[in-house]
């Protein structure tokens, strides 16, 4: 007598390997640390050149129209300039994607204090540059998100890209400081001190190792 045997089909669920370790186990590394320490420096400068920037707008003279040209300009780079950026990454990396964006961003506060101080002339006529200038600030923020996910591996992009965006909104909680300082001390001290903090950033990347083609030496 033959026994028939039904086949029962059994799935396993695999459990996700936790990692459990110190989450800042990753700062023992010295690209790491360089890396996001450049963006806690550099995003200070960064991102206060917009509250910096919209309260020169007036101090100029311009009013609604002119800020309401200056805002669109900044949204422009995002979108003419950002496919170049990654062809850039693609082609040599994004640290020197990193390094040229930061340029181009740091002449961002030097238009704008060349203006505050009538260095150059045109006044509120000619902060859209400023502000156009300062738009590549979303293209820089997806390139250093890009060389984020280079530096670590895939279980560990959650935690640096929490890191990353961490050292992105850290900035913000300095806006009152930095209108109180405009008030004090003027504009052209305070673009002054954001060129500086971006600088310092971009003179970081210089000591950073690029991820790709295992160059593990900080050029």
């Amino acid at each position: 007598m033959g026994v028939g045997l039904s086949s029962v089909d059994v799935t396993t669920t695999r459990e996700p390997v936790k990692n459990t370790g110190n989450p800042l186990r990753s700062f023992k590394e010295r690209n790491v640390r360089i890396f996001f320490g450049g963006i806690a420096i550099s995003n200070i400068g960064t991102w206060a050149q917009l509250t910096v920037l919209v309260l020169l707008v007036r101090e100029l003279g311009g009013g609604g129209l002119e800020l309401g040209i200056v805002t669109a300009c900044r949204f422009a780079p995002l979108l003419f300039l950002g496919l170049h950026a990654g062809a850039i990454a693609d082609r040599w990396g994004n640290r020197l994607a990193i390094r040229l964006e930061i340029a181009a961003v740091i002449a961002a506060p030097l238009s704008a204090l060349g203006l505050a101080a009538g260095w150059l002339p045109g006044g509120a006529a000619y902060l859209w540059i400023s502000f156009f200038l300062l738009g590549l600030t979303p293209v820089l923020m997806r390139t250093l998100m890009n060389f984020a996910l280079e530096l670590s591996e895939p279980a560990d992009h959650p935690r640096y890209i929490s890191t990353l965006k961490l050292c992105m909104a850290v900035p913000f909680v300095f806006s009152p400081l930095i209108g109180l300082l405009v008030d004090r001390a003027g504009f052209h001290i305070v673009f002054a001190v954001i060129t500086c903090l971006i600088a310092l950033g971009g003179v970081m990347t210089f000591r950073l190792a690029e991820p790709r083609g295992g160059n593990t030496g900080a050029v």
